[in-house]
């Protein structure tokens, strides 16, 4: 660093690292085999359902009362007694809810699940995909040869930084 000509700047970060979990509790990925299936069987009218991820999706409804039905149903559905989904409402869009499976812990091929009115098997809607060895850590550190921020930092604060740095701010992005 001690040789860069004025203008020149070096940033180095270790911000995409992970962490071994062997040593703690166990926890299980798993997905739907068919979220539209499963929506139908528990009671919920979903217009579609557009999956996002491994284990989440928006779901659509043809009005918002019918989504704040599903909302009711899938916040009371649970699993050995934790809840098996995280919600998140739209604020732009009071017909769209986001889902997630939240429930991580491992479970027999006869675990039921239940929602106020049913009770079904775990295993007919869902599958198991891994158990995770690893996880994100979610700060990282930060090296650079012009002051730039603490050296220690979350993950998702380093690209703010870097435009920043060099005059673009993220409402300028298309």
């Amino acid at each position: 660093m001690n040789n860069l000509k004025e203008d020149e700047i070096v940033i180095c970060t270790n911000a995409l690292s992970q962490k071994n979990t062997n040593k703690e509790k166990e926890w299980v990925l798993y997905r739907q085999k068919d979220q539209s299936q499963f929506l139908k069987a528990i009671g919920v009218r979903a217009v579609k359902v557009e999956p996002l991820m491994t284990n989440d999706a928006h779901i659509f409804f043809e009005n918002s009362e019918e989504c704040n039905r599903a909302k009711e149903i899938l916040n009371n559905t649970s699993i050995n007694g934790k809840k098996l989904f995280l919600l998140e409402s739209c604020s732009q869009d009071p017909k769209k809810l986001f889902y997630r499976i939240e429930y991580a812990d491992k479970v027999s091929q006869e675990t039921p699940f239940q929602t106020k009115e049913k009770t079904l098997k775990f295993f007919d809607y869902f599958e198991e995909i891994v158990t995770r060895t690893g996880k994100h850590i979610p700060n990282g550190t930060l090296f650079s040869s012009v002051p730039l921020a603490n050296d220690q930092i979350y993950n998702h604060q380093i690209s703010d930084i870097v435009l920043n740095l060099f005059g673009v701010h993220e409402n300028s992005l298309s």
